[in-house]
């Protein structure tokens, strides 16, 4: 259309020439821009498939990864609530048997016609008696919690005044 106006009007020859071939190459040149464009755009979606797809095969594997941490965080849990409830029974029945223990060392300590004296390792009396009560003349109250030494006679005593666990060692 535009080369036929240029034909038509009043230009000179040399001028219509000059002008409609520089139409012609600006029209071919934009035919050409044109043809760059979809090819551009053509390739520019073709990468924005491929990272999509890479995006969601990411989300994918993620997610995945989710799901395996809260499967192992679950099994955790179950075995930790697990090993809880069997170290608490373990503790039970162990202290039930501490008690058991300790209950039958009162009896026989009790029952004893000696005179019984238990020291824990600082040289401590941890029980004391009936028999050790009449033997030293002390309540077991006053002595439960107290070095031996209060036991011992002065001759005894006199070269560990310094070192309660010499005390301890020569009983």
């Amino acid at each position: 259309a535009l080369i036929s106006q240029v034909n038509s009007s009043d230009l000179k020859p040399l001028q219509a020439n000059r002008l409609n071939l520089w139409i012609t190459q600006g029209k071919v040149e934009m035919d050409l821009l044109r043809s760059n464009l979809v090819q551009f755009e053509r390739e520019e979606q073709r990468l924005l498939k491929a990272r999509r797809h890479t995006l969601n095969q990411q989300r994918s594997r993620i997610e995945l990864a989710l799901w395996v941490a809260a499967g192992i965080s679950m099994l955790g849990a179950i075995i930790s609530l697990t090993l809880f409830s069997q170290l608490e029974k373990n503790l039970r029945h162990r202290e039930k048997k501490l008690f058991e223990s300790r209950t039958l060392l009162q009896v026989v300590v009790a029952n004893v016609v000696d005179g019984v004296v238990i020291l824990n390792p600082a040289g401590d009396i941890e029980t004391f008696n009936a028999a050790a009560e009449k033997m030293f003349g002390y309540e077991p109250a006053e002595v439960i919690g107290q070095n031996i030494s209060i036991l011992l006679a002065d001759p005894l005593t006199s070269d560990c005044d310094d070192d309660e666990t010499q005390t301890v060692d020569h009983l």
